[in-house]
């Protein structure tokens, strides 16, 4: 079985989980973008009322933008998580083919991955 394929079906919950926490994050990026883009245009229109709820307006825009961003990165921290299981397991496997084709037998035990 490819190590690929056996990564997929033994995190495809914890992908599946990573790719929405990334796709929510990249939805509130948005909407931050519209809040801020929004507050500006509100400063644009003069008055001390709405230049005031304009640049809060930009304010909490700016600050959900970068929420949005936090949440993307802990959806690809996810993924890369699970890149690191896939080149471990990878690096065991190699390890063990090695062993195997020279016939020594190493001091340490590795560790059953599979």
């Amino acid at each position: 079985m490819s190590s690929s394929i056996d990564s997929n079906t033994r995190f495809k919950t914890l992908l599946t989980i990573g790719n929405v926490i990334s796709v929510v994050g990249w939805i509130v990026v948005g909407l931050g973008c519209l809040f801020f883009i929004g507050g500006l245009g509100e400063c644009g229109r003069g008055g001390i009322l709405s230049s005031g709820f304009g640049a809060m307006g930009s304010l909490t825009g700016l600050l959900v933008a970068v929420s949005g961003l936090f949440l993307v990165a802990q959806g690809q921290v996810i993924s890369c998580f699970v890149s690191i299981e896939n080149n471990t397991s990878k690096s065991v496997k190699l390890l063990r083919d090695l062993i195997e084709r020279f016939g020594e037998k190493p001091d340490v035990k590795l560790r059953d991955v599979e």
